[in-house]
């Protein structure tokens, strides 16, 4: 969390910066059910940590917070190796990944109301998007095929 207290206190974030932070972010995303369930809390704390020090730069924070909602839940959502090579529930690692996104919204300690509304507001904008484009047509197959 001092990592994150020092983001926020210089003028401003490079590119490359904000690329590594990006990236930073999204490992502990794309990793979190790897960890202890006793050491998650911690993990959501320096995520979410992480994103209130970048929203002090706002020249880049909108642009950097969608990329990581969407790289996010993309990665967050696949089905992981070792449900195919494990035998491991998929359901689980759903629901776990789930719990992942709730719970980084319900870190009220760290969060400032506006931040927390932006991050907010960004996913569900950002499932909206998914719903919206969703191809749900099906092709009616006729008799002589």
């Amino acid at each position: 969390m001092s990592f994150a207290h020092l983001i926020s206190n210089i003028k401003s974030v490079s590119e490359k910066e904000s690329t590594h932070l990006f990236e930073l972010a999204l490992i502990g995303m794309t990793n979190h059910n790897n960890y202890f369930s006793g050491y998650r809390p911690q993990l959501y704390d320096g995520i979410v940590s992480l994103i209130m020090s970048l929203s002090f730069h706002q020249n880049i924070f909108l642009f950097w917070l969608k990329k990581l909602i969407s790289q996010g839940m993309l990665e967050t959502l696949k089905v992981p190796e070792n449900v195919y090579y494990a035998g491991e529930d998929y359901h689980k690692s759903l629901l776990e990944t789930c719990e992942m996104w709730v719970s980084l919204i319900e870190r009220p300690k760290i969060w400032s109301e506006s931040c927390c509304k932006t991050f907010y507001d960004e996913i569900v904008s950002h499932v909206n998007e998914l719903i919206n484009n969703l191809d749900l047509s099906y092709k009616m197959k006729s008799e002589g095929d």
